[in-house]
């Protein structure tokens, strides 16, 4: 009897160490996407929204259903005073197993019509969004362009750095024309060991999402490095 206890014993510390090593070695991911006015212009005759839409919905079709992933827009509200404008970012779905159909049916509706309040979408995210989640935090932050409401996403990052922030956020730099907006984006992710993508086309956005996401090994993005 005492041998069969000993027996169950070992085998539920084994399971139990092992469920937990899985546990934390999760990866949890939070999508930012820019839903800004800008996003409505178009390349190759289609709206750049339309383009990033379709390409994050591709890729999440990809990893497995049990990713805990959420997302957040930002820009996708507008009015007449700055203010409110340049506080328009909301979590859509909130980071969890089982969520990518909700990411999917949020991503179909967004319009694009304000500002680009990065900076107050980081705080959010990093402030709130990954309250009370174990594991590893990623943030795919995807923009066309740079800050216009807040002090620079790079001061940002760097001080929550210093406080010790365990995030990483990889950012991907979708038609960027702004050498500043360049520079803003590419600093948010080095500061945090994330990649920093460019990609001006469908097909090396979606690759930059896979690498990201970790569906796939390689990615057609331009990663510029620290040099």
């Amino acid at each position: 009897m005492n041998r069969l206890v000993i027996i169950f014993s070992i085998l539920f510390l084994f399971f139990s160490i092992k469920t937990f090593a899985s546990f934390q070695s999760q990866e949890n991911v939070l999508i930012i996407l820019d839903s800004s006015y800008s996003m409505s212009e178009k390349v190759f005759g289609e709206k750049k929204i339309e383009i990033a839409k379709r390409a994050i919905t591709d890729v999440i079709n990809e990893i497995s259903p049990s990713t805990p992933i959420g997302l957040r827009i930002y820009g996708h509200k507008t009015g007449f005073l700055g203010f409110s404008a340049c506080s328009a970012s909301e979590l859509k779905v909130p980071i969890a197993p089982y969520s990518k159909y909700a990411v999917k049916n949020e991503l179909s509706k967004i319009k694009p019509v304000g500002e680009t309040p990065i900076t107050y979408s980081l705080k959010q995210a990093v402030e709130q969004d990954f309250t009370g989640i174990n594991g590893k935090k990623r943030i795919v932050l995807v923009s066309d362009g740079k800050e216009n409401c807040d002090i620079s996403p790079c001061d940002f990052i760097i001080e929550q750095k210093k406080r010790g922030m365990d995030f990483t956020i990889d950012v991907i730099g979708y038609d960027l024309g702004d050498e500043d907006a360049k520079n803003q984006l590419k600093c948010v992710a080095l500061t945090t060991k994330g990649q920093f993508y460019t990609a001006n086309n469908e097909k090396a956005l979606t690759k930059s999402l896979k690498k990201s996401l970790k569906s796939s090994t390689e990615v057609e993005g331009k990663i510029l490095n620290k040099n």
